[in-house]
């Protein structure tokens, strides 16, 4: 099984609809599975699930909720040739995310943490197997009107079971209240 931690930013408007929309038409396949998101912490195998709730938890208790804005796209190419992926970078709130992001890969998870890349939070809106479909996708980004503000007032422990994403838990950020595990 492998664990991930998500935020989900809620956007302000028809903001989130038109991103929605857009992955739909541009990474199909992950719009299903997951809604946009910010990734804090990536992919994860051989932890217990509960624990990293329990971190998340606790990490989660000492960051207040996260206004942010996504306010420019960037390219992405993957490192291991299989395409481009296009993101929507967040500006305002990118501190309190990697801060957020460290927090997470601290304790049992320190060891995962991958200090040779930084992290940089972001949306990933476009999955593209070639130049020609990313080109498509960028020549679309107009649609979205950026910048977006919005606000993350939480984070999911998600487990990604056979090509299915199962909650683990939803914490508030800024505290326990509200904590809700679905193990």
């Amino acid at each position: 099984m492998t664990f991930y931690v998500l935020a989900y930013p809620v956007l302000q408007g028809a903001a989130g609809a038109r991103i929605e929309a857009f992955r739909r038409r541009h990474e199909p396949a992950r719009a299903a599975l997951v809604a946009a998101h910010v990734t804090l912490v990536f992919g994860v195998d051989g932890i217990d699930g509960t624990a990293l709730a329990d971190h998340a938890a606790a990490c989660a208790a000492a960051s207040a909720p996260i206004d942010l804005q996504l306010d420019r796209m960037q390219d992405f190419a993957d490192p291991g040739g299989d395409g481009f992926k296009l993101f929507l970078m967040v500006g305002q709130g990118r501190e309190q995310l990697a801060a957020l992001h460290l927090a997470l890969y601290g304790g049992a998870l320190a060891a995962r943490h991958r200090a040779d890349l930084p992290f940089e939070p972001h949306v990933t809106i476009a999955s593209c197997t070639d130049r020609q479909a990313r080109d498509r996708a960028r020549g679309e980004c107009a649609i979205l009107t950026l910048p977006l503000a919005g606000r993350i007032d939480a984070i999911e422990v998600a487990s990604l079971e056979r090509d299915s994403l199962r909650r683990i838990a939803l914490v508030p950020l800024g505290g326990h209240a509200g904590f809700s595990p679905a193990i």
